[in-house]
């Protein structure tokens, strides 16, 4: 087999094939053989049929593949033999076979980059420290009564912040039109639940009202028969109720989840929870910090076809959440590109500090990772002994803990600033 790269432009190669006749030649003639043994063909005994009929009947169907498959192997091992990493998939241009003939192609492909000199120490980073206070416990606690009112009828005017029973039927043009109509149908006013004017004409009304609410579909609302039209709705208020803040005692408490019924006791579950969000947070944030570090200080050409792998992992990704609350993703691809580039930039710059440094991940480590991932479940013995009998989630897993110790690893030969900040400071509230 002959090879020869030519180097195009800035990560692109070409190579190009020859592949010997008597390869193709060879390889056809095993197959055909194989074909020969099992199949039956008419005038024949089973296994009989000479080799120029099974020419006849499958040499062309058999070569094709033979070609599609040596040019595949081929390709793999002109890669070996030129000590070649390619980044992604080749494209296969001016392919040339005759019968009897050499096989020839050209694989268009991009290399995966190589590094010499991957900078990774001596960043200037800034950490967060915050002790959290009893007034931030208390109210984180207070958020959470308010989240759960008892709401309790009442004879007076609807106010935002109010809960109402209503019926309504929306038509556009006149029409009906399909989930656009709904009986004792509970709505918190101010929750945001509606679209936007829908609410606004129901503040001030009292149960037994007849309300008119127009509204406009927004252009990207996940129905397309709706998006962008102008609907009506017929609404009628039923009931008022307004939201009653539970007393913060034993009652609460135990709704909670404490068994104690203990207001202590949910306090210091509360403070236990905020504190492994705060360290997530101030984690989360160092982490960033030394992602935007390494991207700035390593620049390189990245390879144009994972950029575009990666866009369209992140578009895949946005169309199943898109899906999974009922709308369609408006998002742009080449709005992707920027973010999809750093992205990839960061894994190979990551991929080549593990080898550079030999960095592995032991089971301890795994097991670490998962007990404090699962701290906060109901049960964290049972979570860690599923997830670690989970195959598939603990190859997910692994990576985490790798990028892990690769942060670890950079932050130790960073210069690490300290500041105070509050607890809602950090968690950006």
């Amino acid at each position: 087999m002959q090879v020869s790269v030519t180097t195009t432009e800035g990560l692109e190669r070409q190579m190009k094939v020859a592949v010997p006749a008597e390869q193709i030649d060879n390889e056809v003639l095993s197959r055909l053989r194989k074909i020969g043994k099992t199949t039956r063909i008419k005038g024949f005994r089973q296994g009989k049929a000479p080799i120029k009929i099974l020419q006849r009947d499958y040499g062309t169907a058999v070569r094709d593949e033979v070609v599609g498959d040596i040019i595949q192997s081929s390709f793999i091992e002109a890669l070996a033999q030129e000590s070649i990493k390619p980044a992604g998939r080749p494209r296969i241009d001016d392919k040339a076979f005759e019968p009897g003939q050499e096989l020839t192609y050209t694989a268009v492909f991009e290399v995966y980059p190589s590094l010499d000199d991957v900078k990774f120490e001596g960043f200037e980073l800034e950490t967060v420290t915050s002790d959290i206070s009893d007034a931030e416990v208390d109210d984180v606690i207070d958020r959470m009564r308010e989240q759960r009112k008892d709401w309790q009828k009442v004879e007076r005017a609807a106010e935002n912040g109010d809960r109402v029973v209503i019926d309504f039927v929306g038509t556009i043009d006149g029409e009906k039109f399909l989930g656009g109509e709904a009986e004792g149908y509970p709505l918190q006013l101010g929750a945001g639940t509606m679209l936007t004017g829908f609410e606004e004409p129901i503040i001030g009304a009292k149960a037994g009202d007849e309300i008119d609410v127009n509204i406009t579909f927004p252009e990207e609302y996940n129905d397309e028969n709706l998006a962008g039209k102008d609907a009506h709705f017929a609404v009628t208020l039923k009931q008022v109720e307004g939201g009653v803040i539970p007393e913060l005692d034993a009652n609460f408490v135990e709704r909670m989840g404490v068994e104690d019924g203990s207001v202590d006791t949910l306090r210091k579950e509360v403070r236990e929870n905020m504190q492994r969000e705060l360290d997530a947070a101030v984690r989360t944030q160092l982490k960033q910090q030394v992602f935007d570090s390494l991207a700035a200080a390593n620049q390189f050409d990245v390879p144009k076809t994972m950029i575009e792998a990666e866009i369209d992992s992140i578009m895949q990704r946005a169309r199943e959440s898109a899906a999974r609350q009922g709308k369609s993703p408006t998002i742009e691809r080449e709005s992707l590109r920027d973010e999809a580039e750093r992205r990839v930039r960061l894994g190979i710059i990551l991929n080549e500090i593990v080898l550079k440094n030999e960095l592995k991940v032991s089971q301890k480590e795994l097991r670490e990772f998962i007990v404090a991932e699962t701290a906060s479940y109901e049960n964290p013995e049972e979570a860690v002994k599923m997830m670690l009998s989970d195959k598939e989630r603990m190859e997910g897993i692994e990576p985490l803990v790798l990028e892990n110790k690769v942060i670890d690893l950079i932050i130790d030969k960073s210069t690490v600033n300290s500041k105070t900040a509050s607890f809602d400071e950090v968690m950006g509230r």
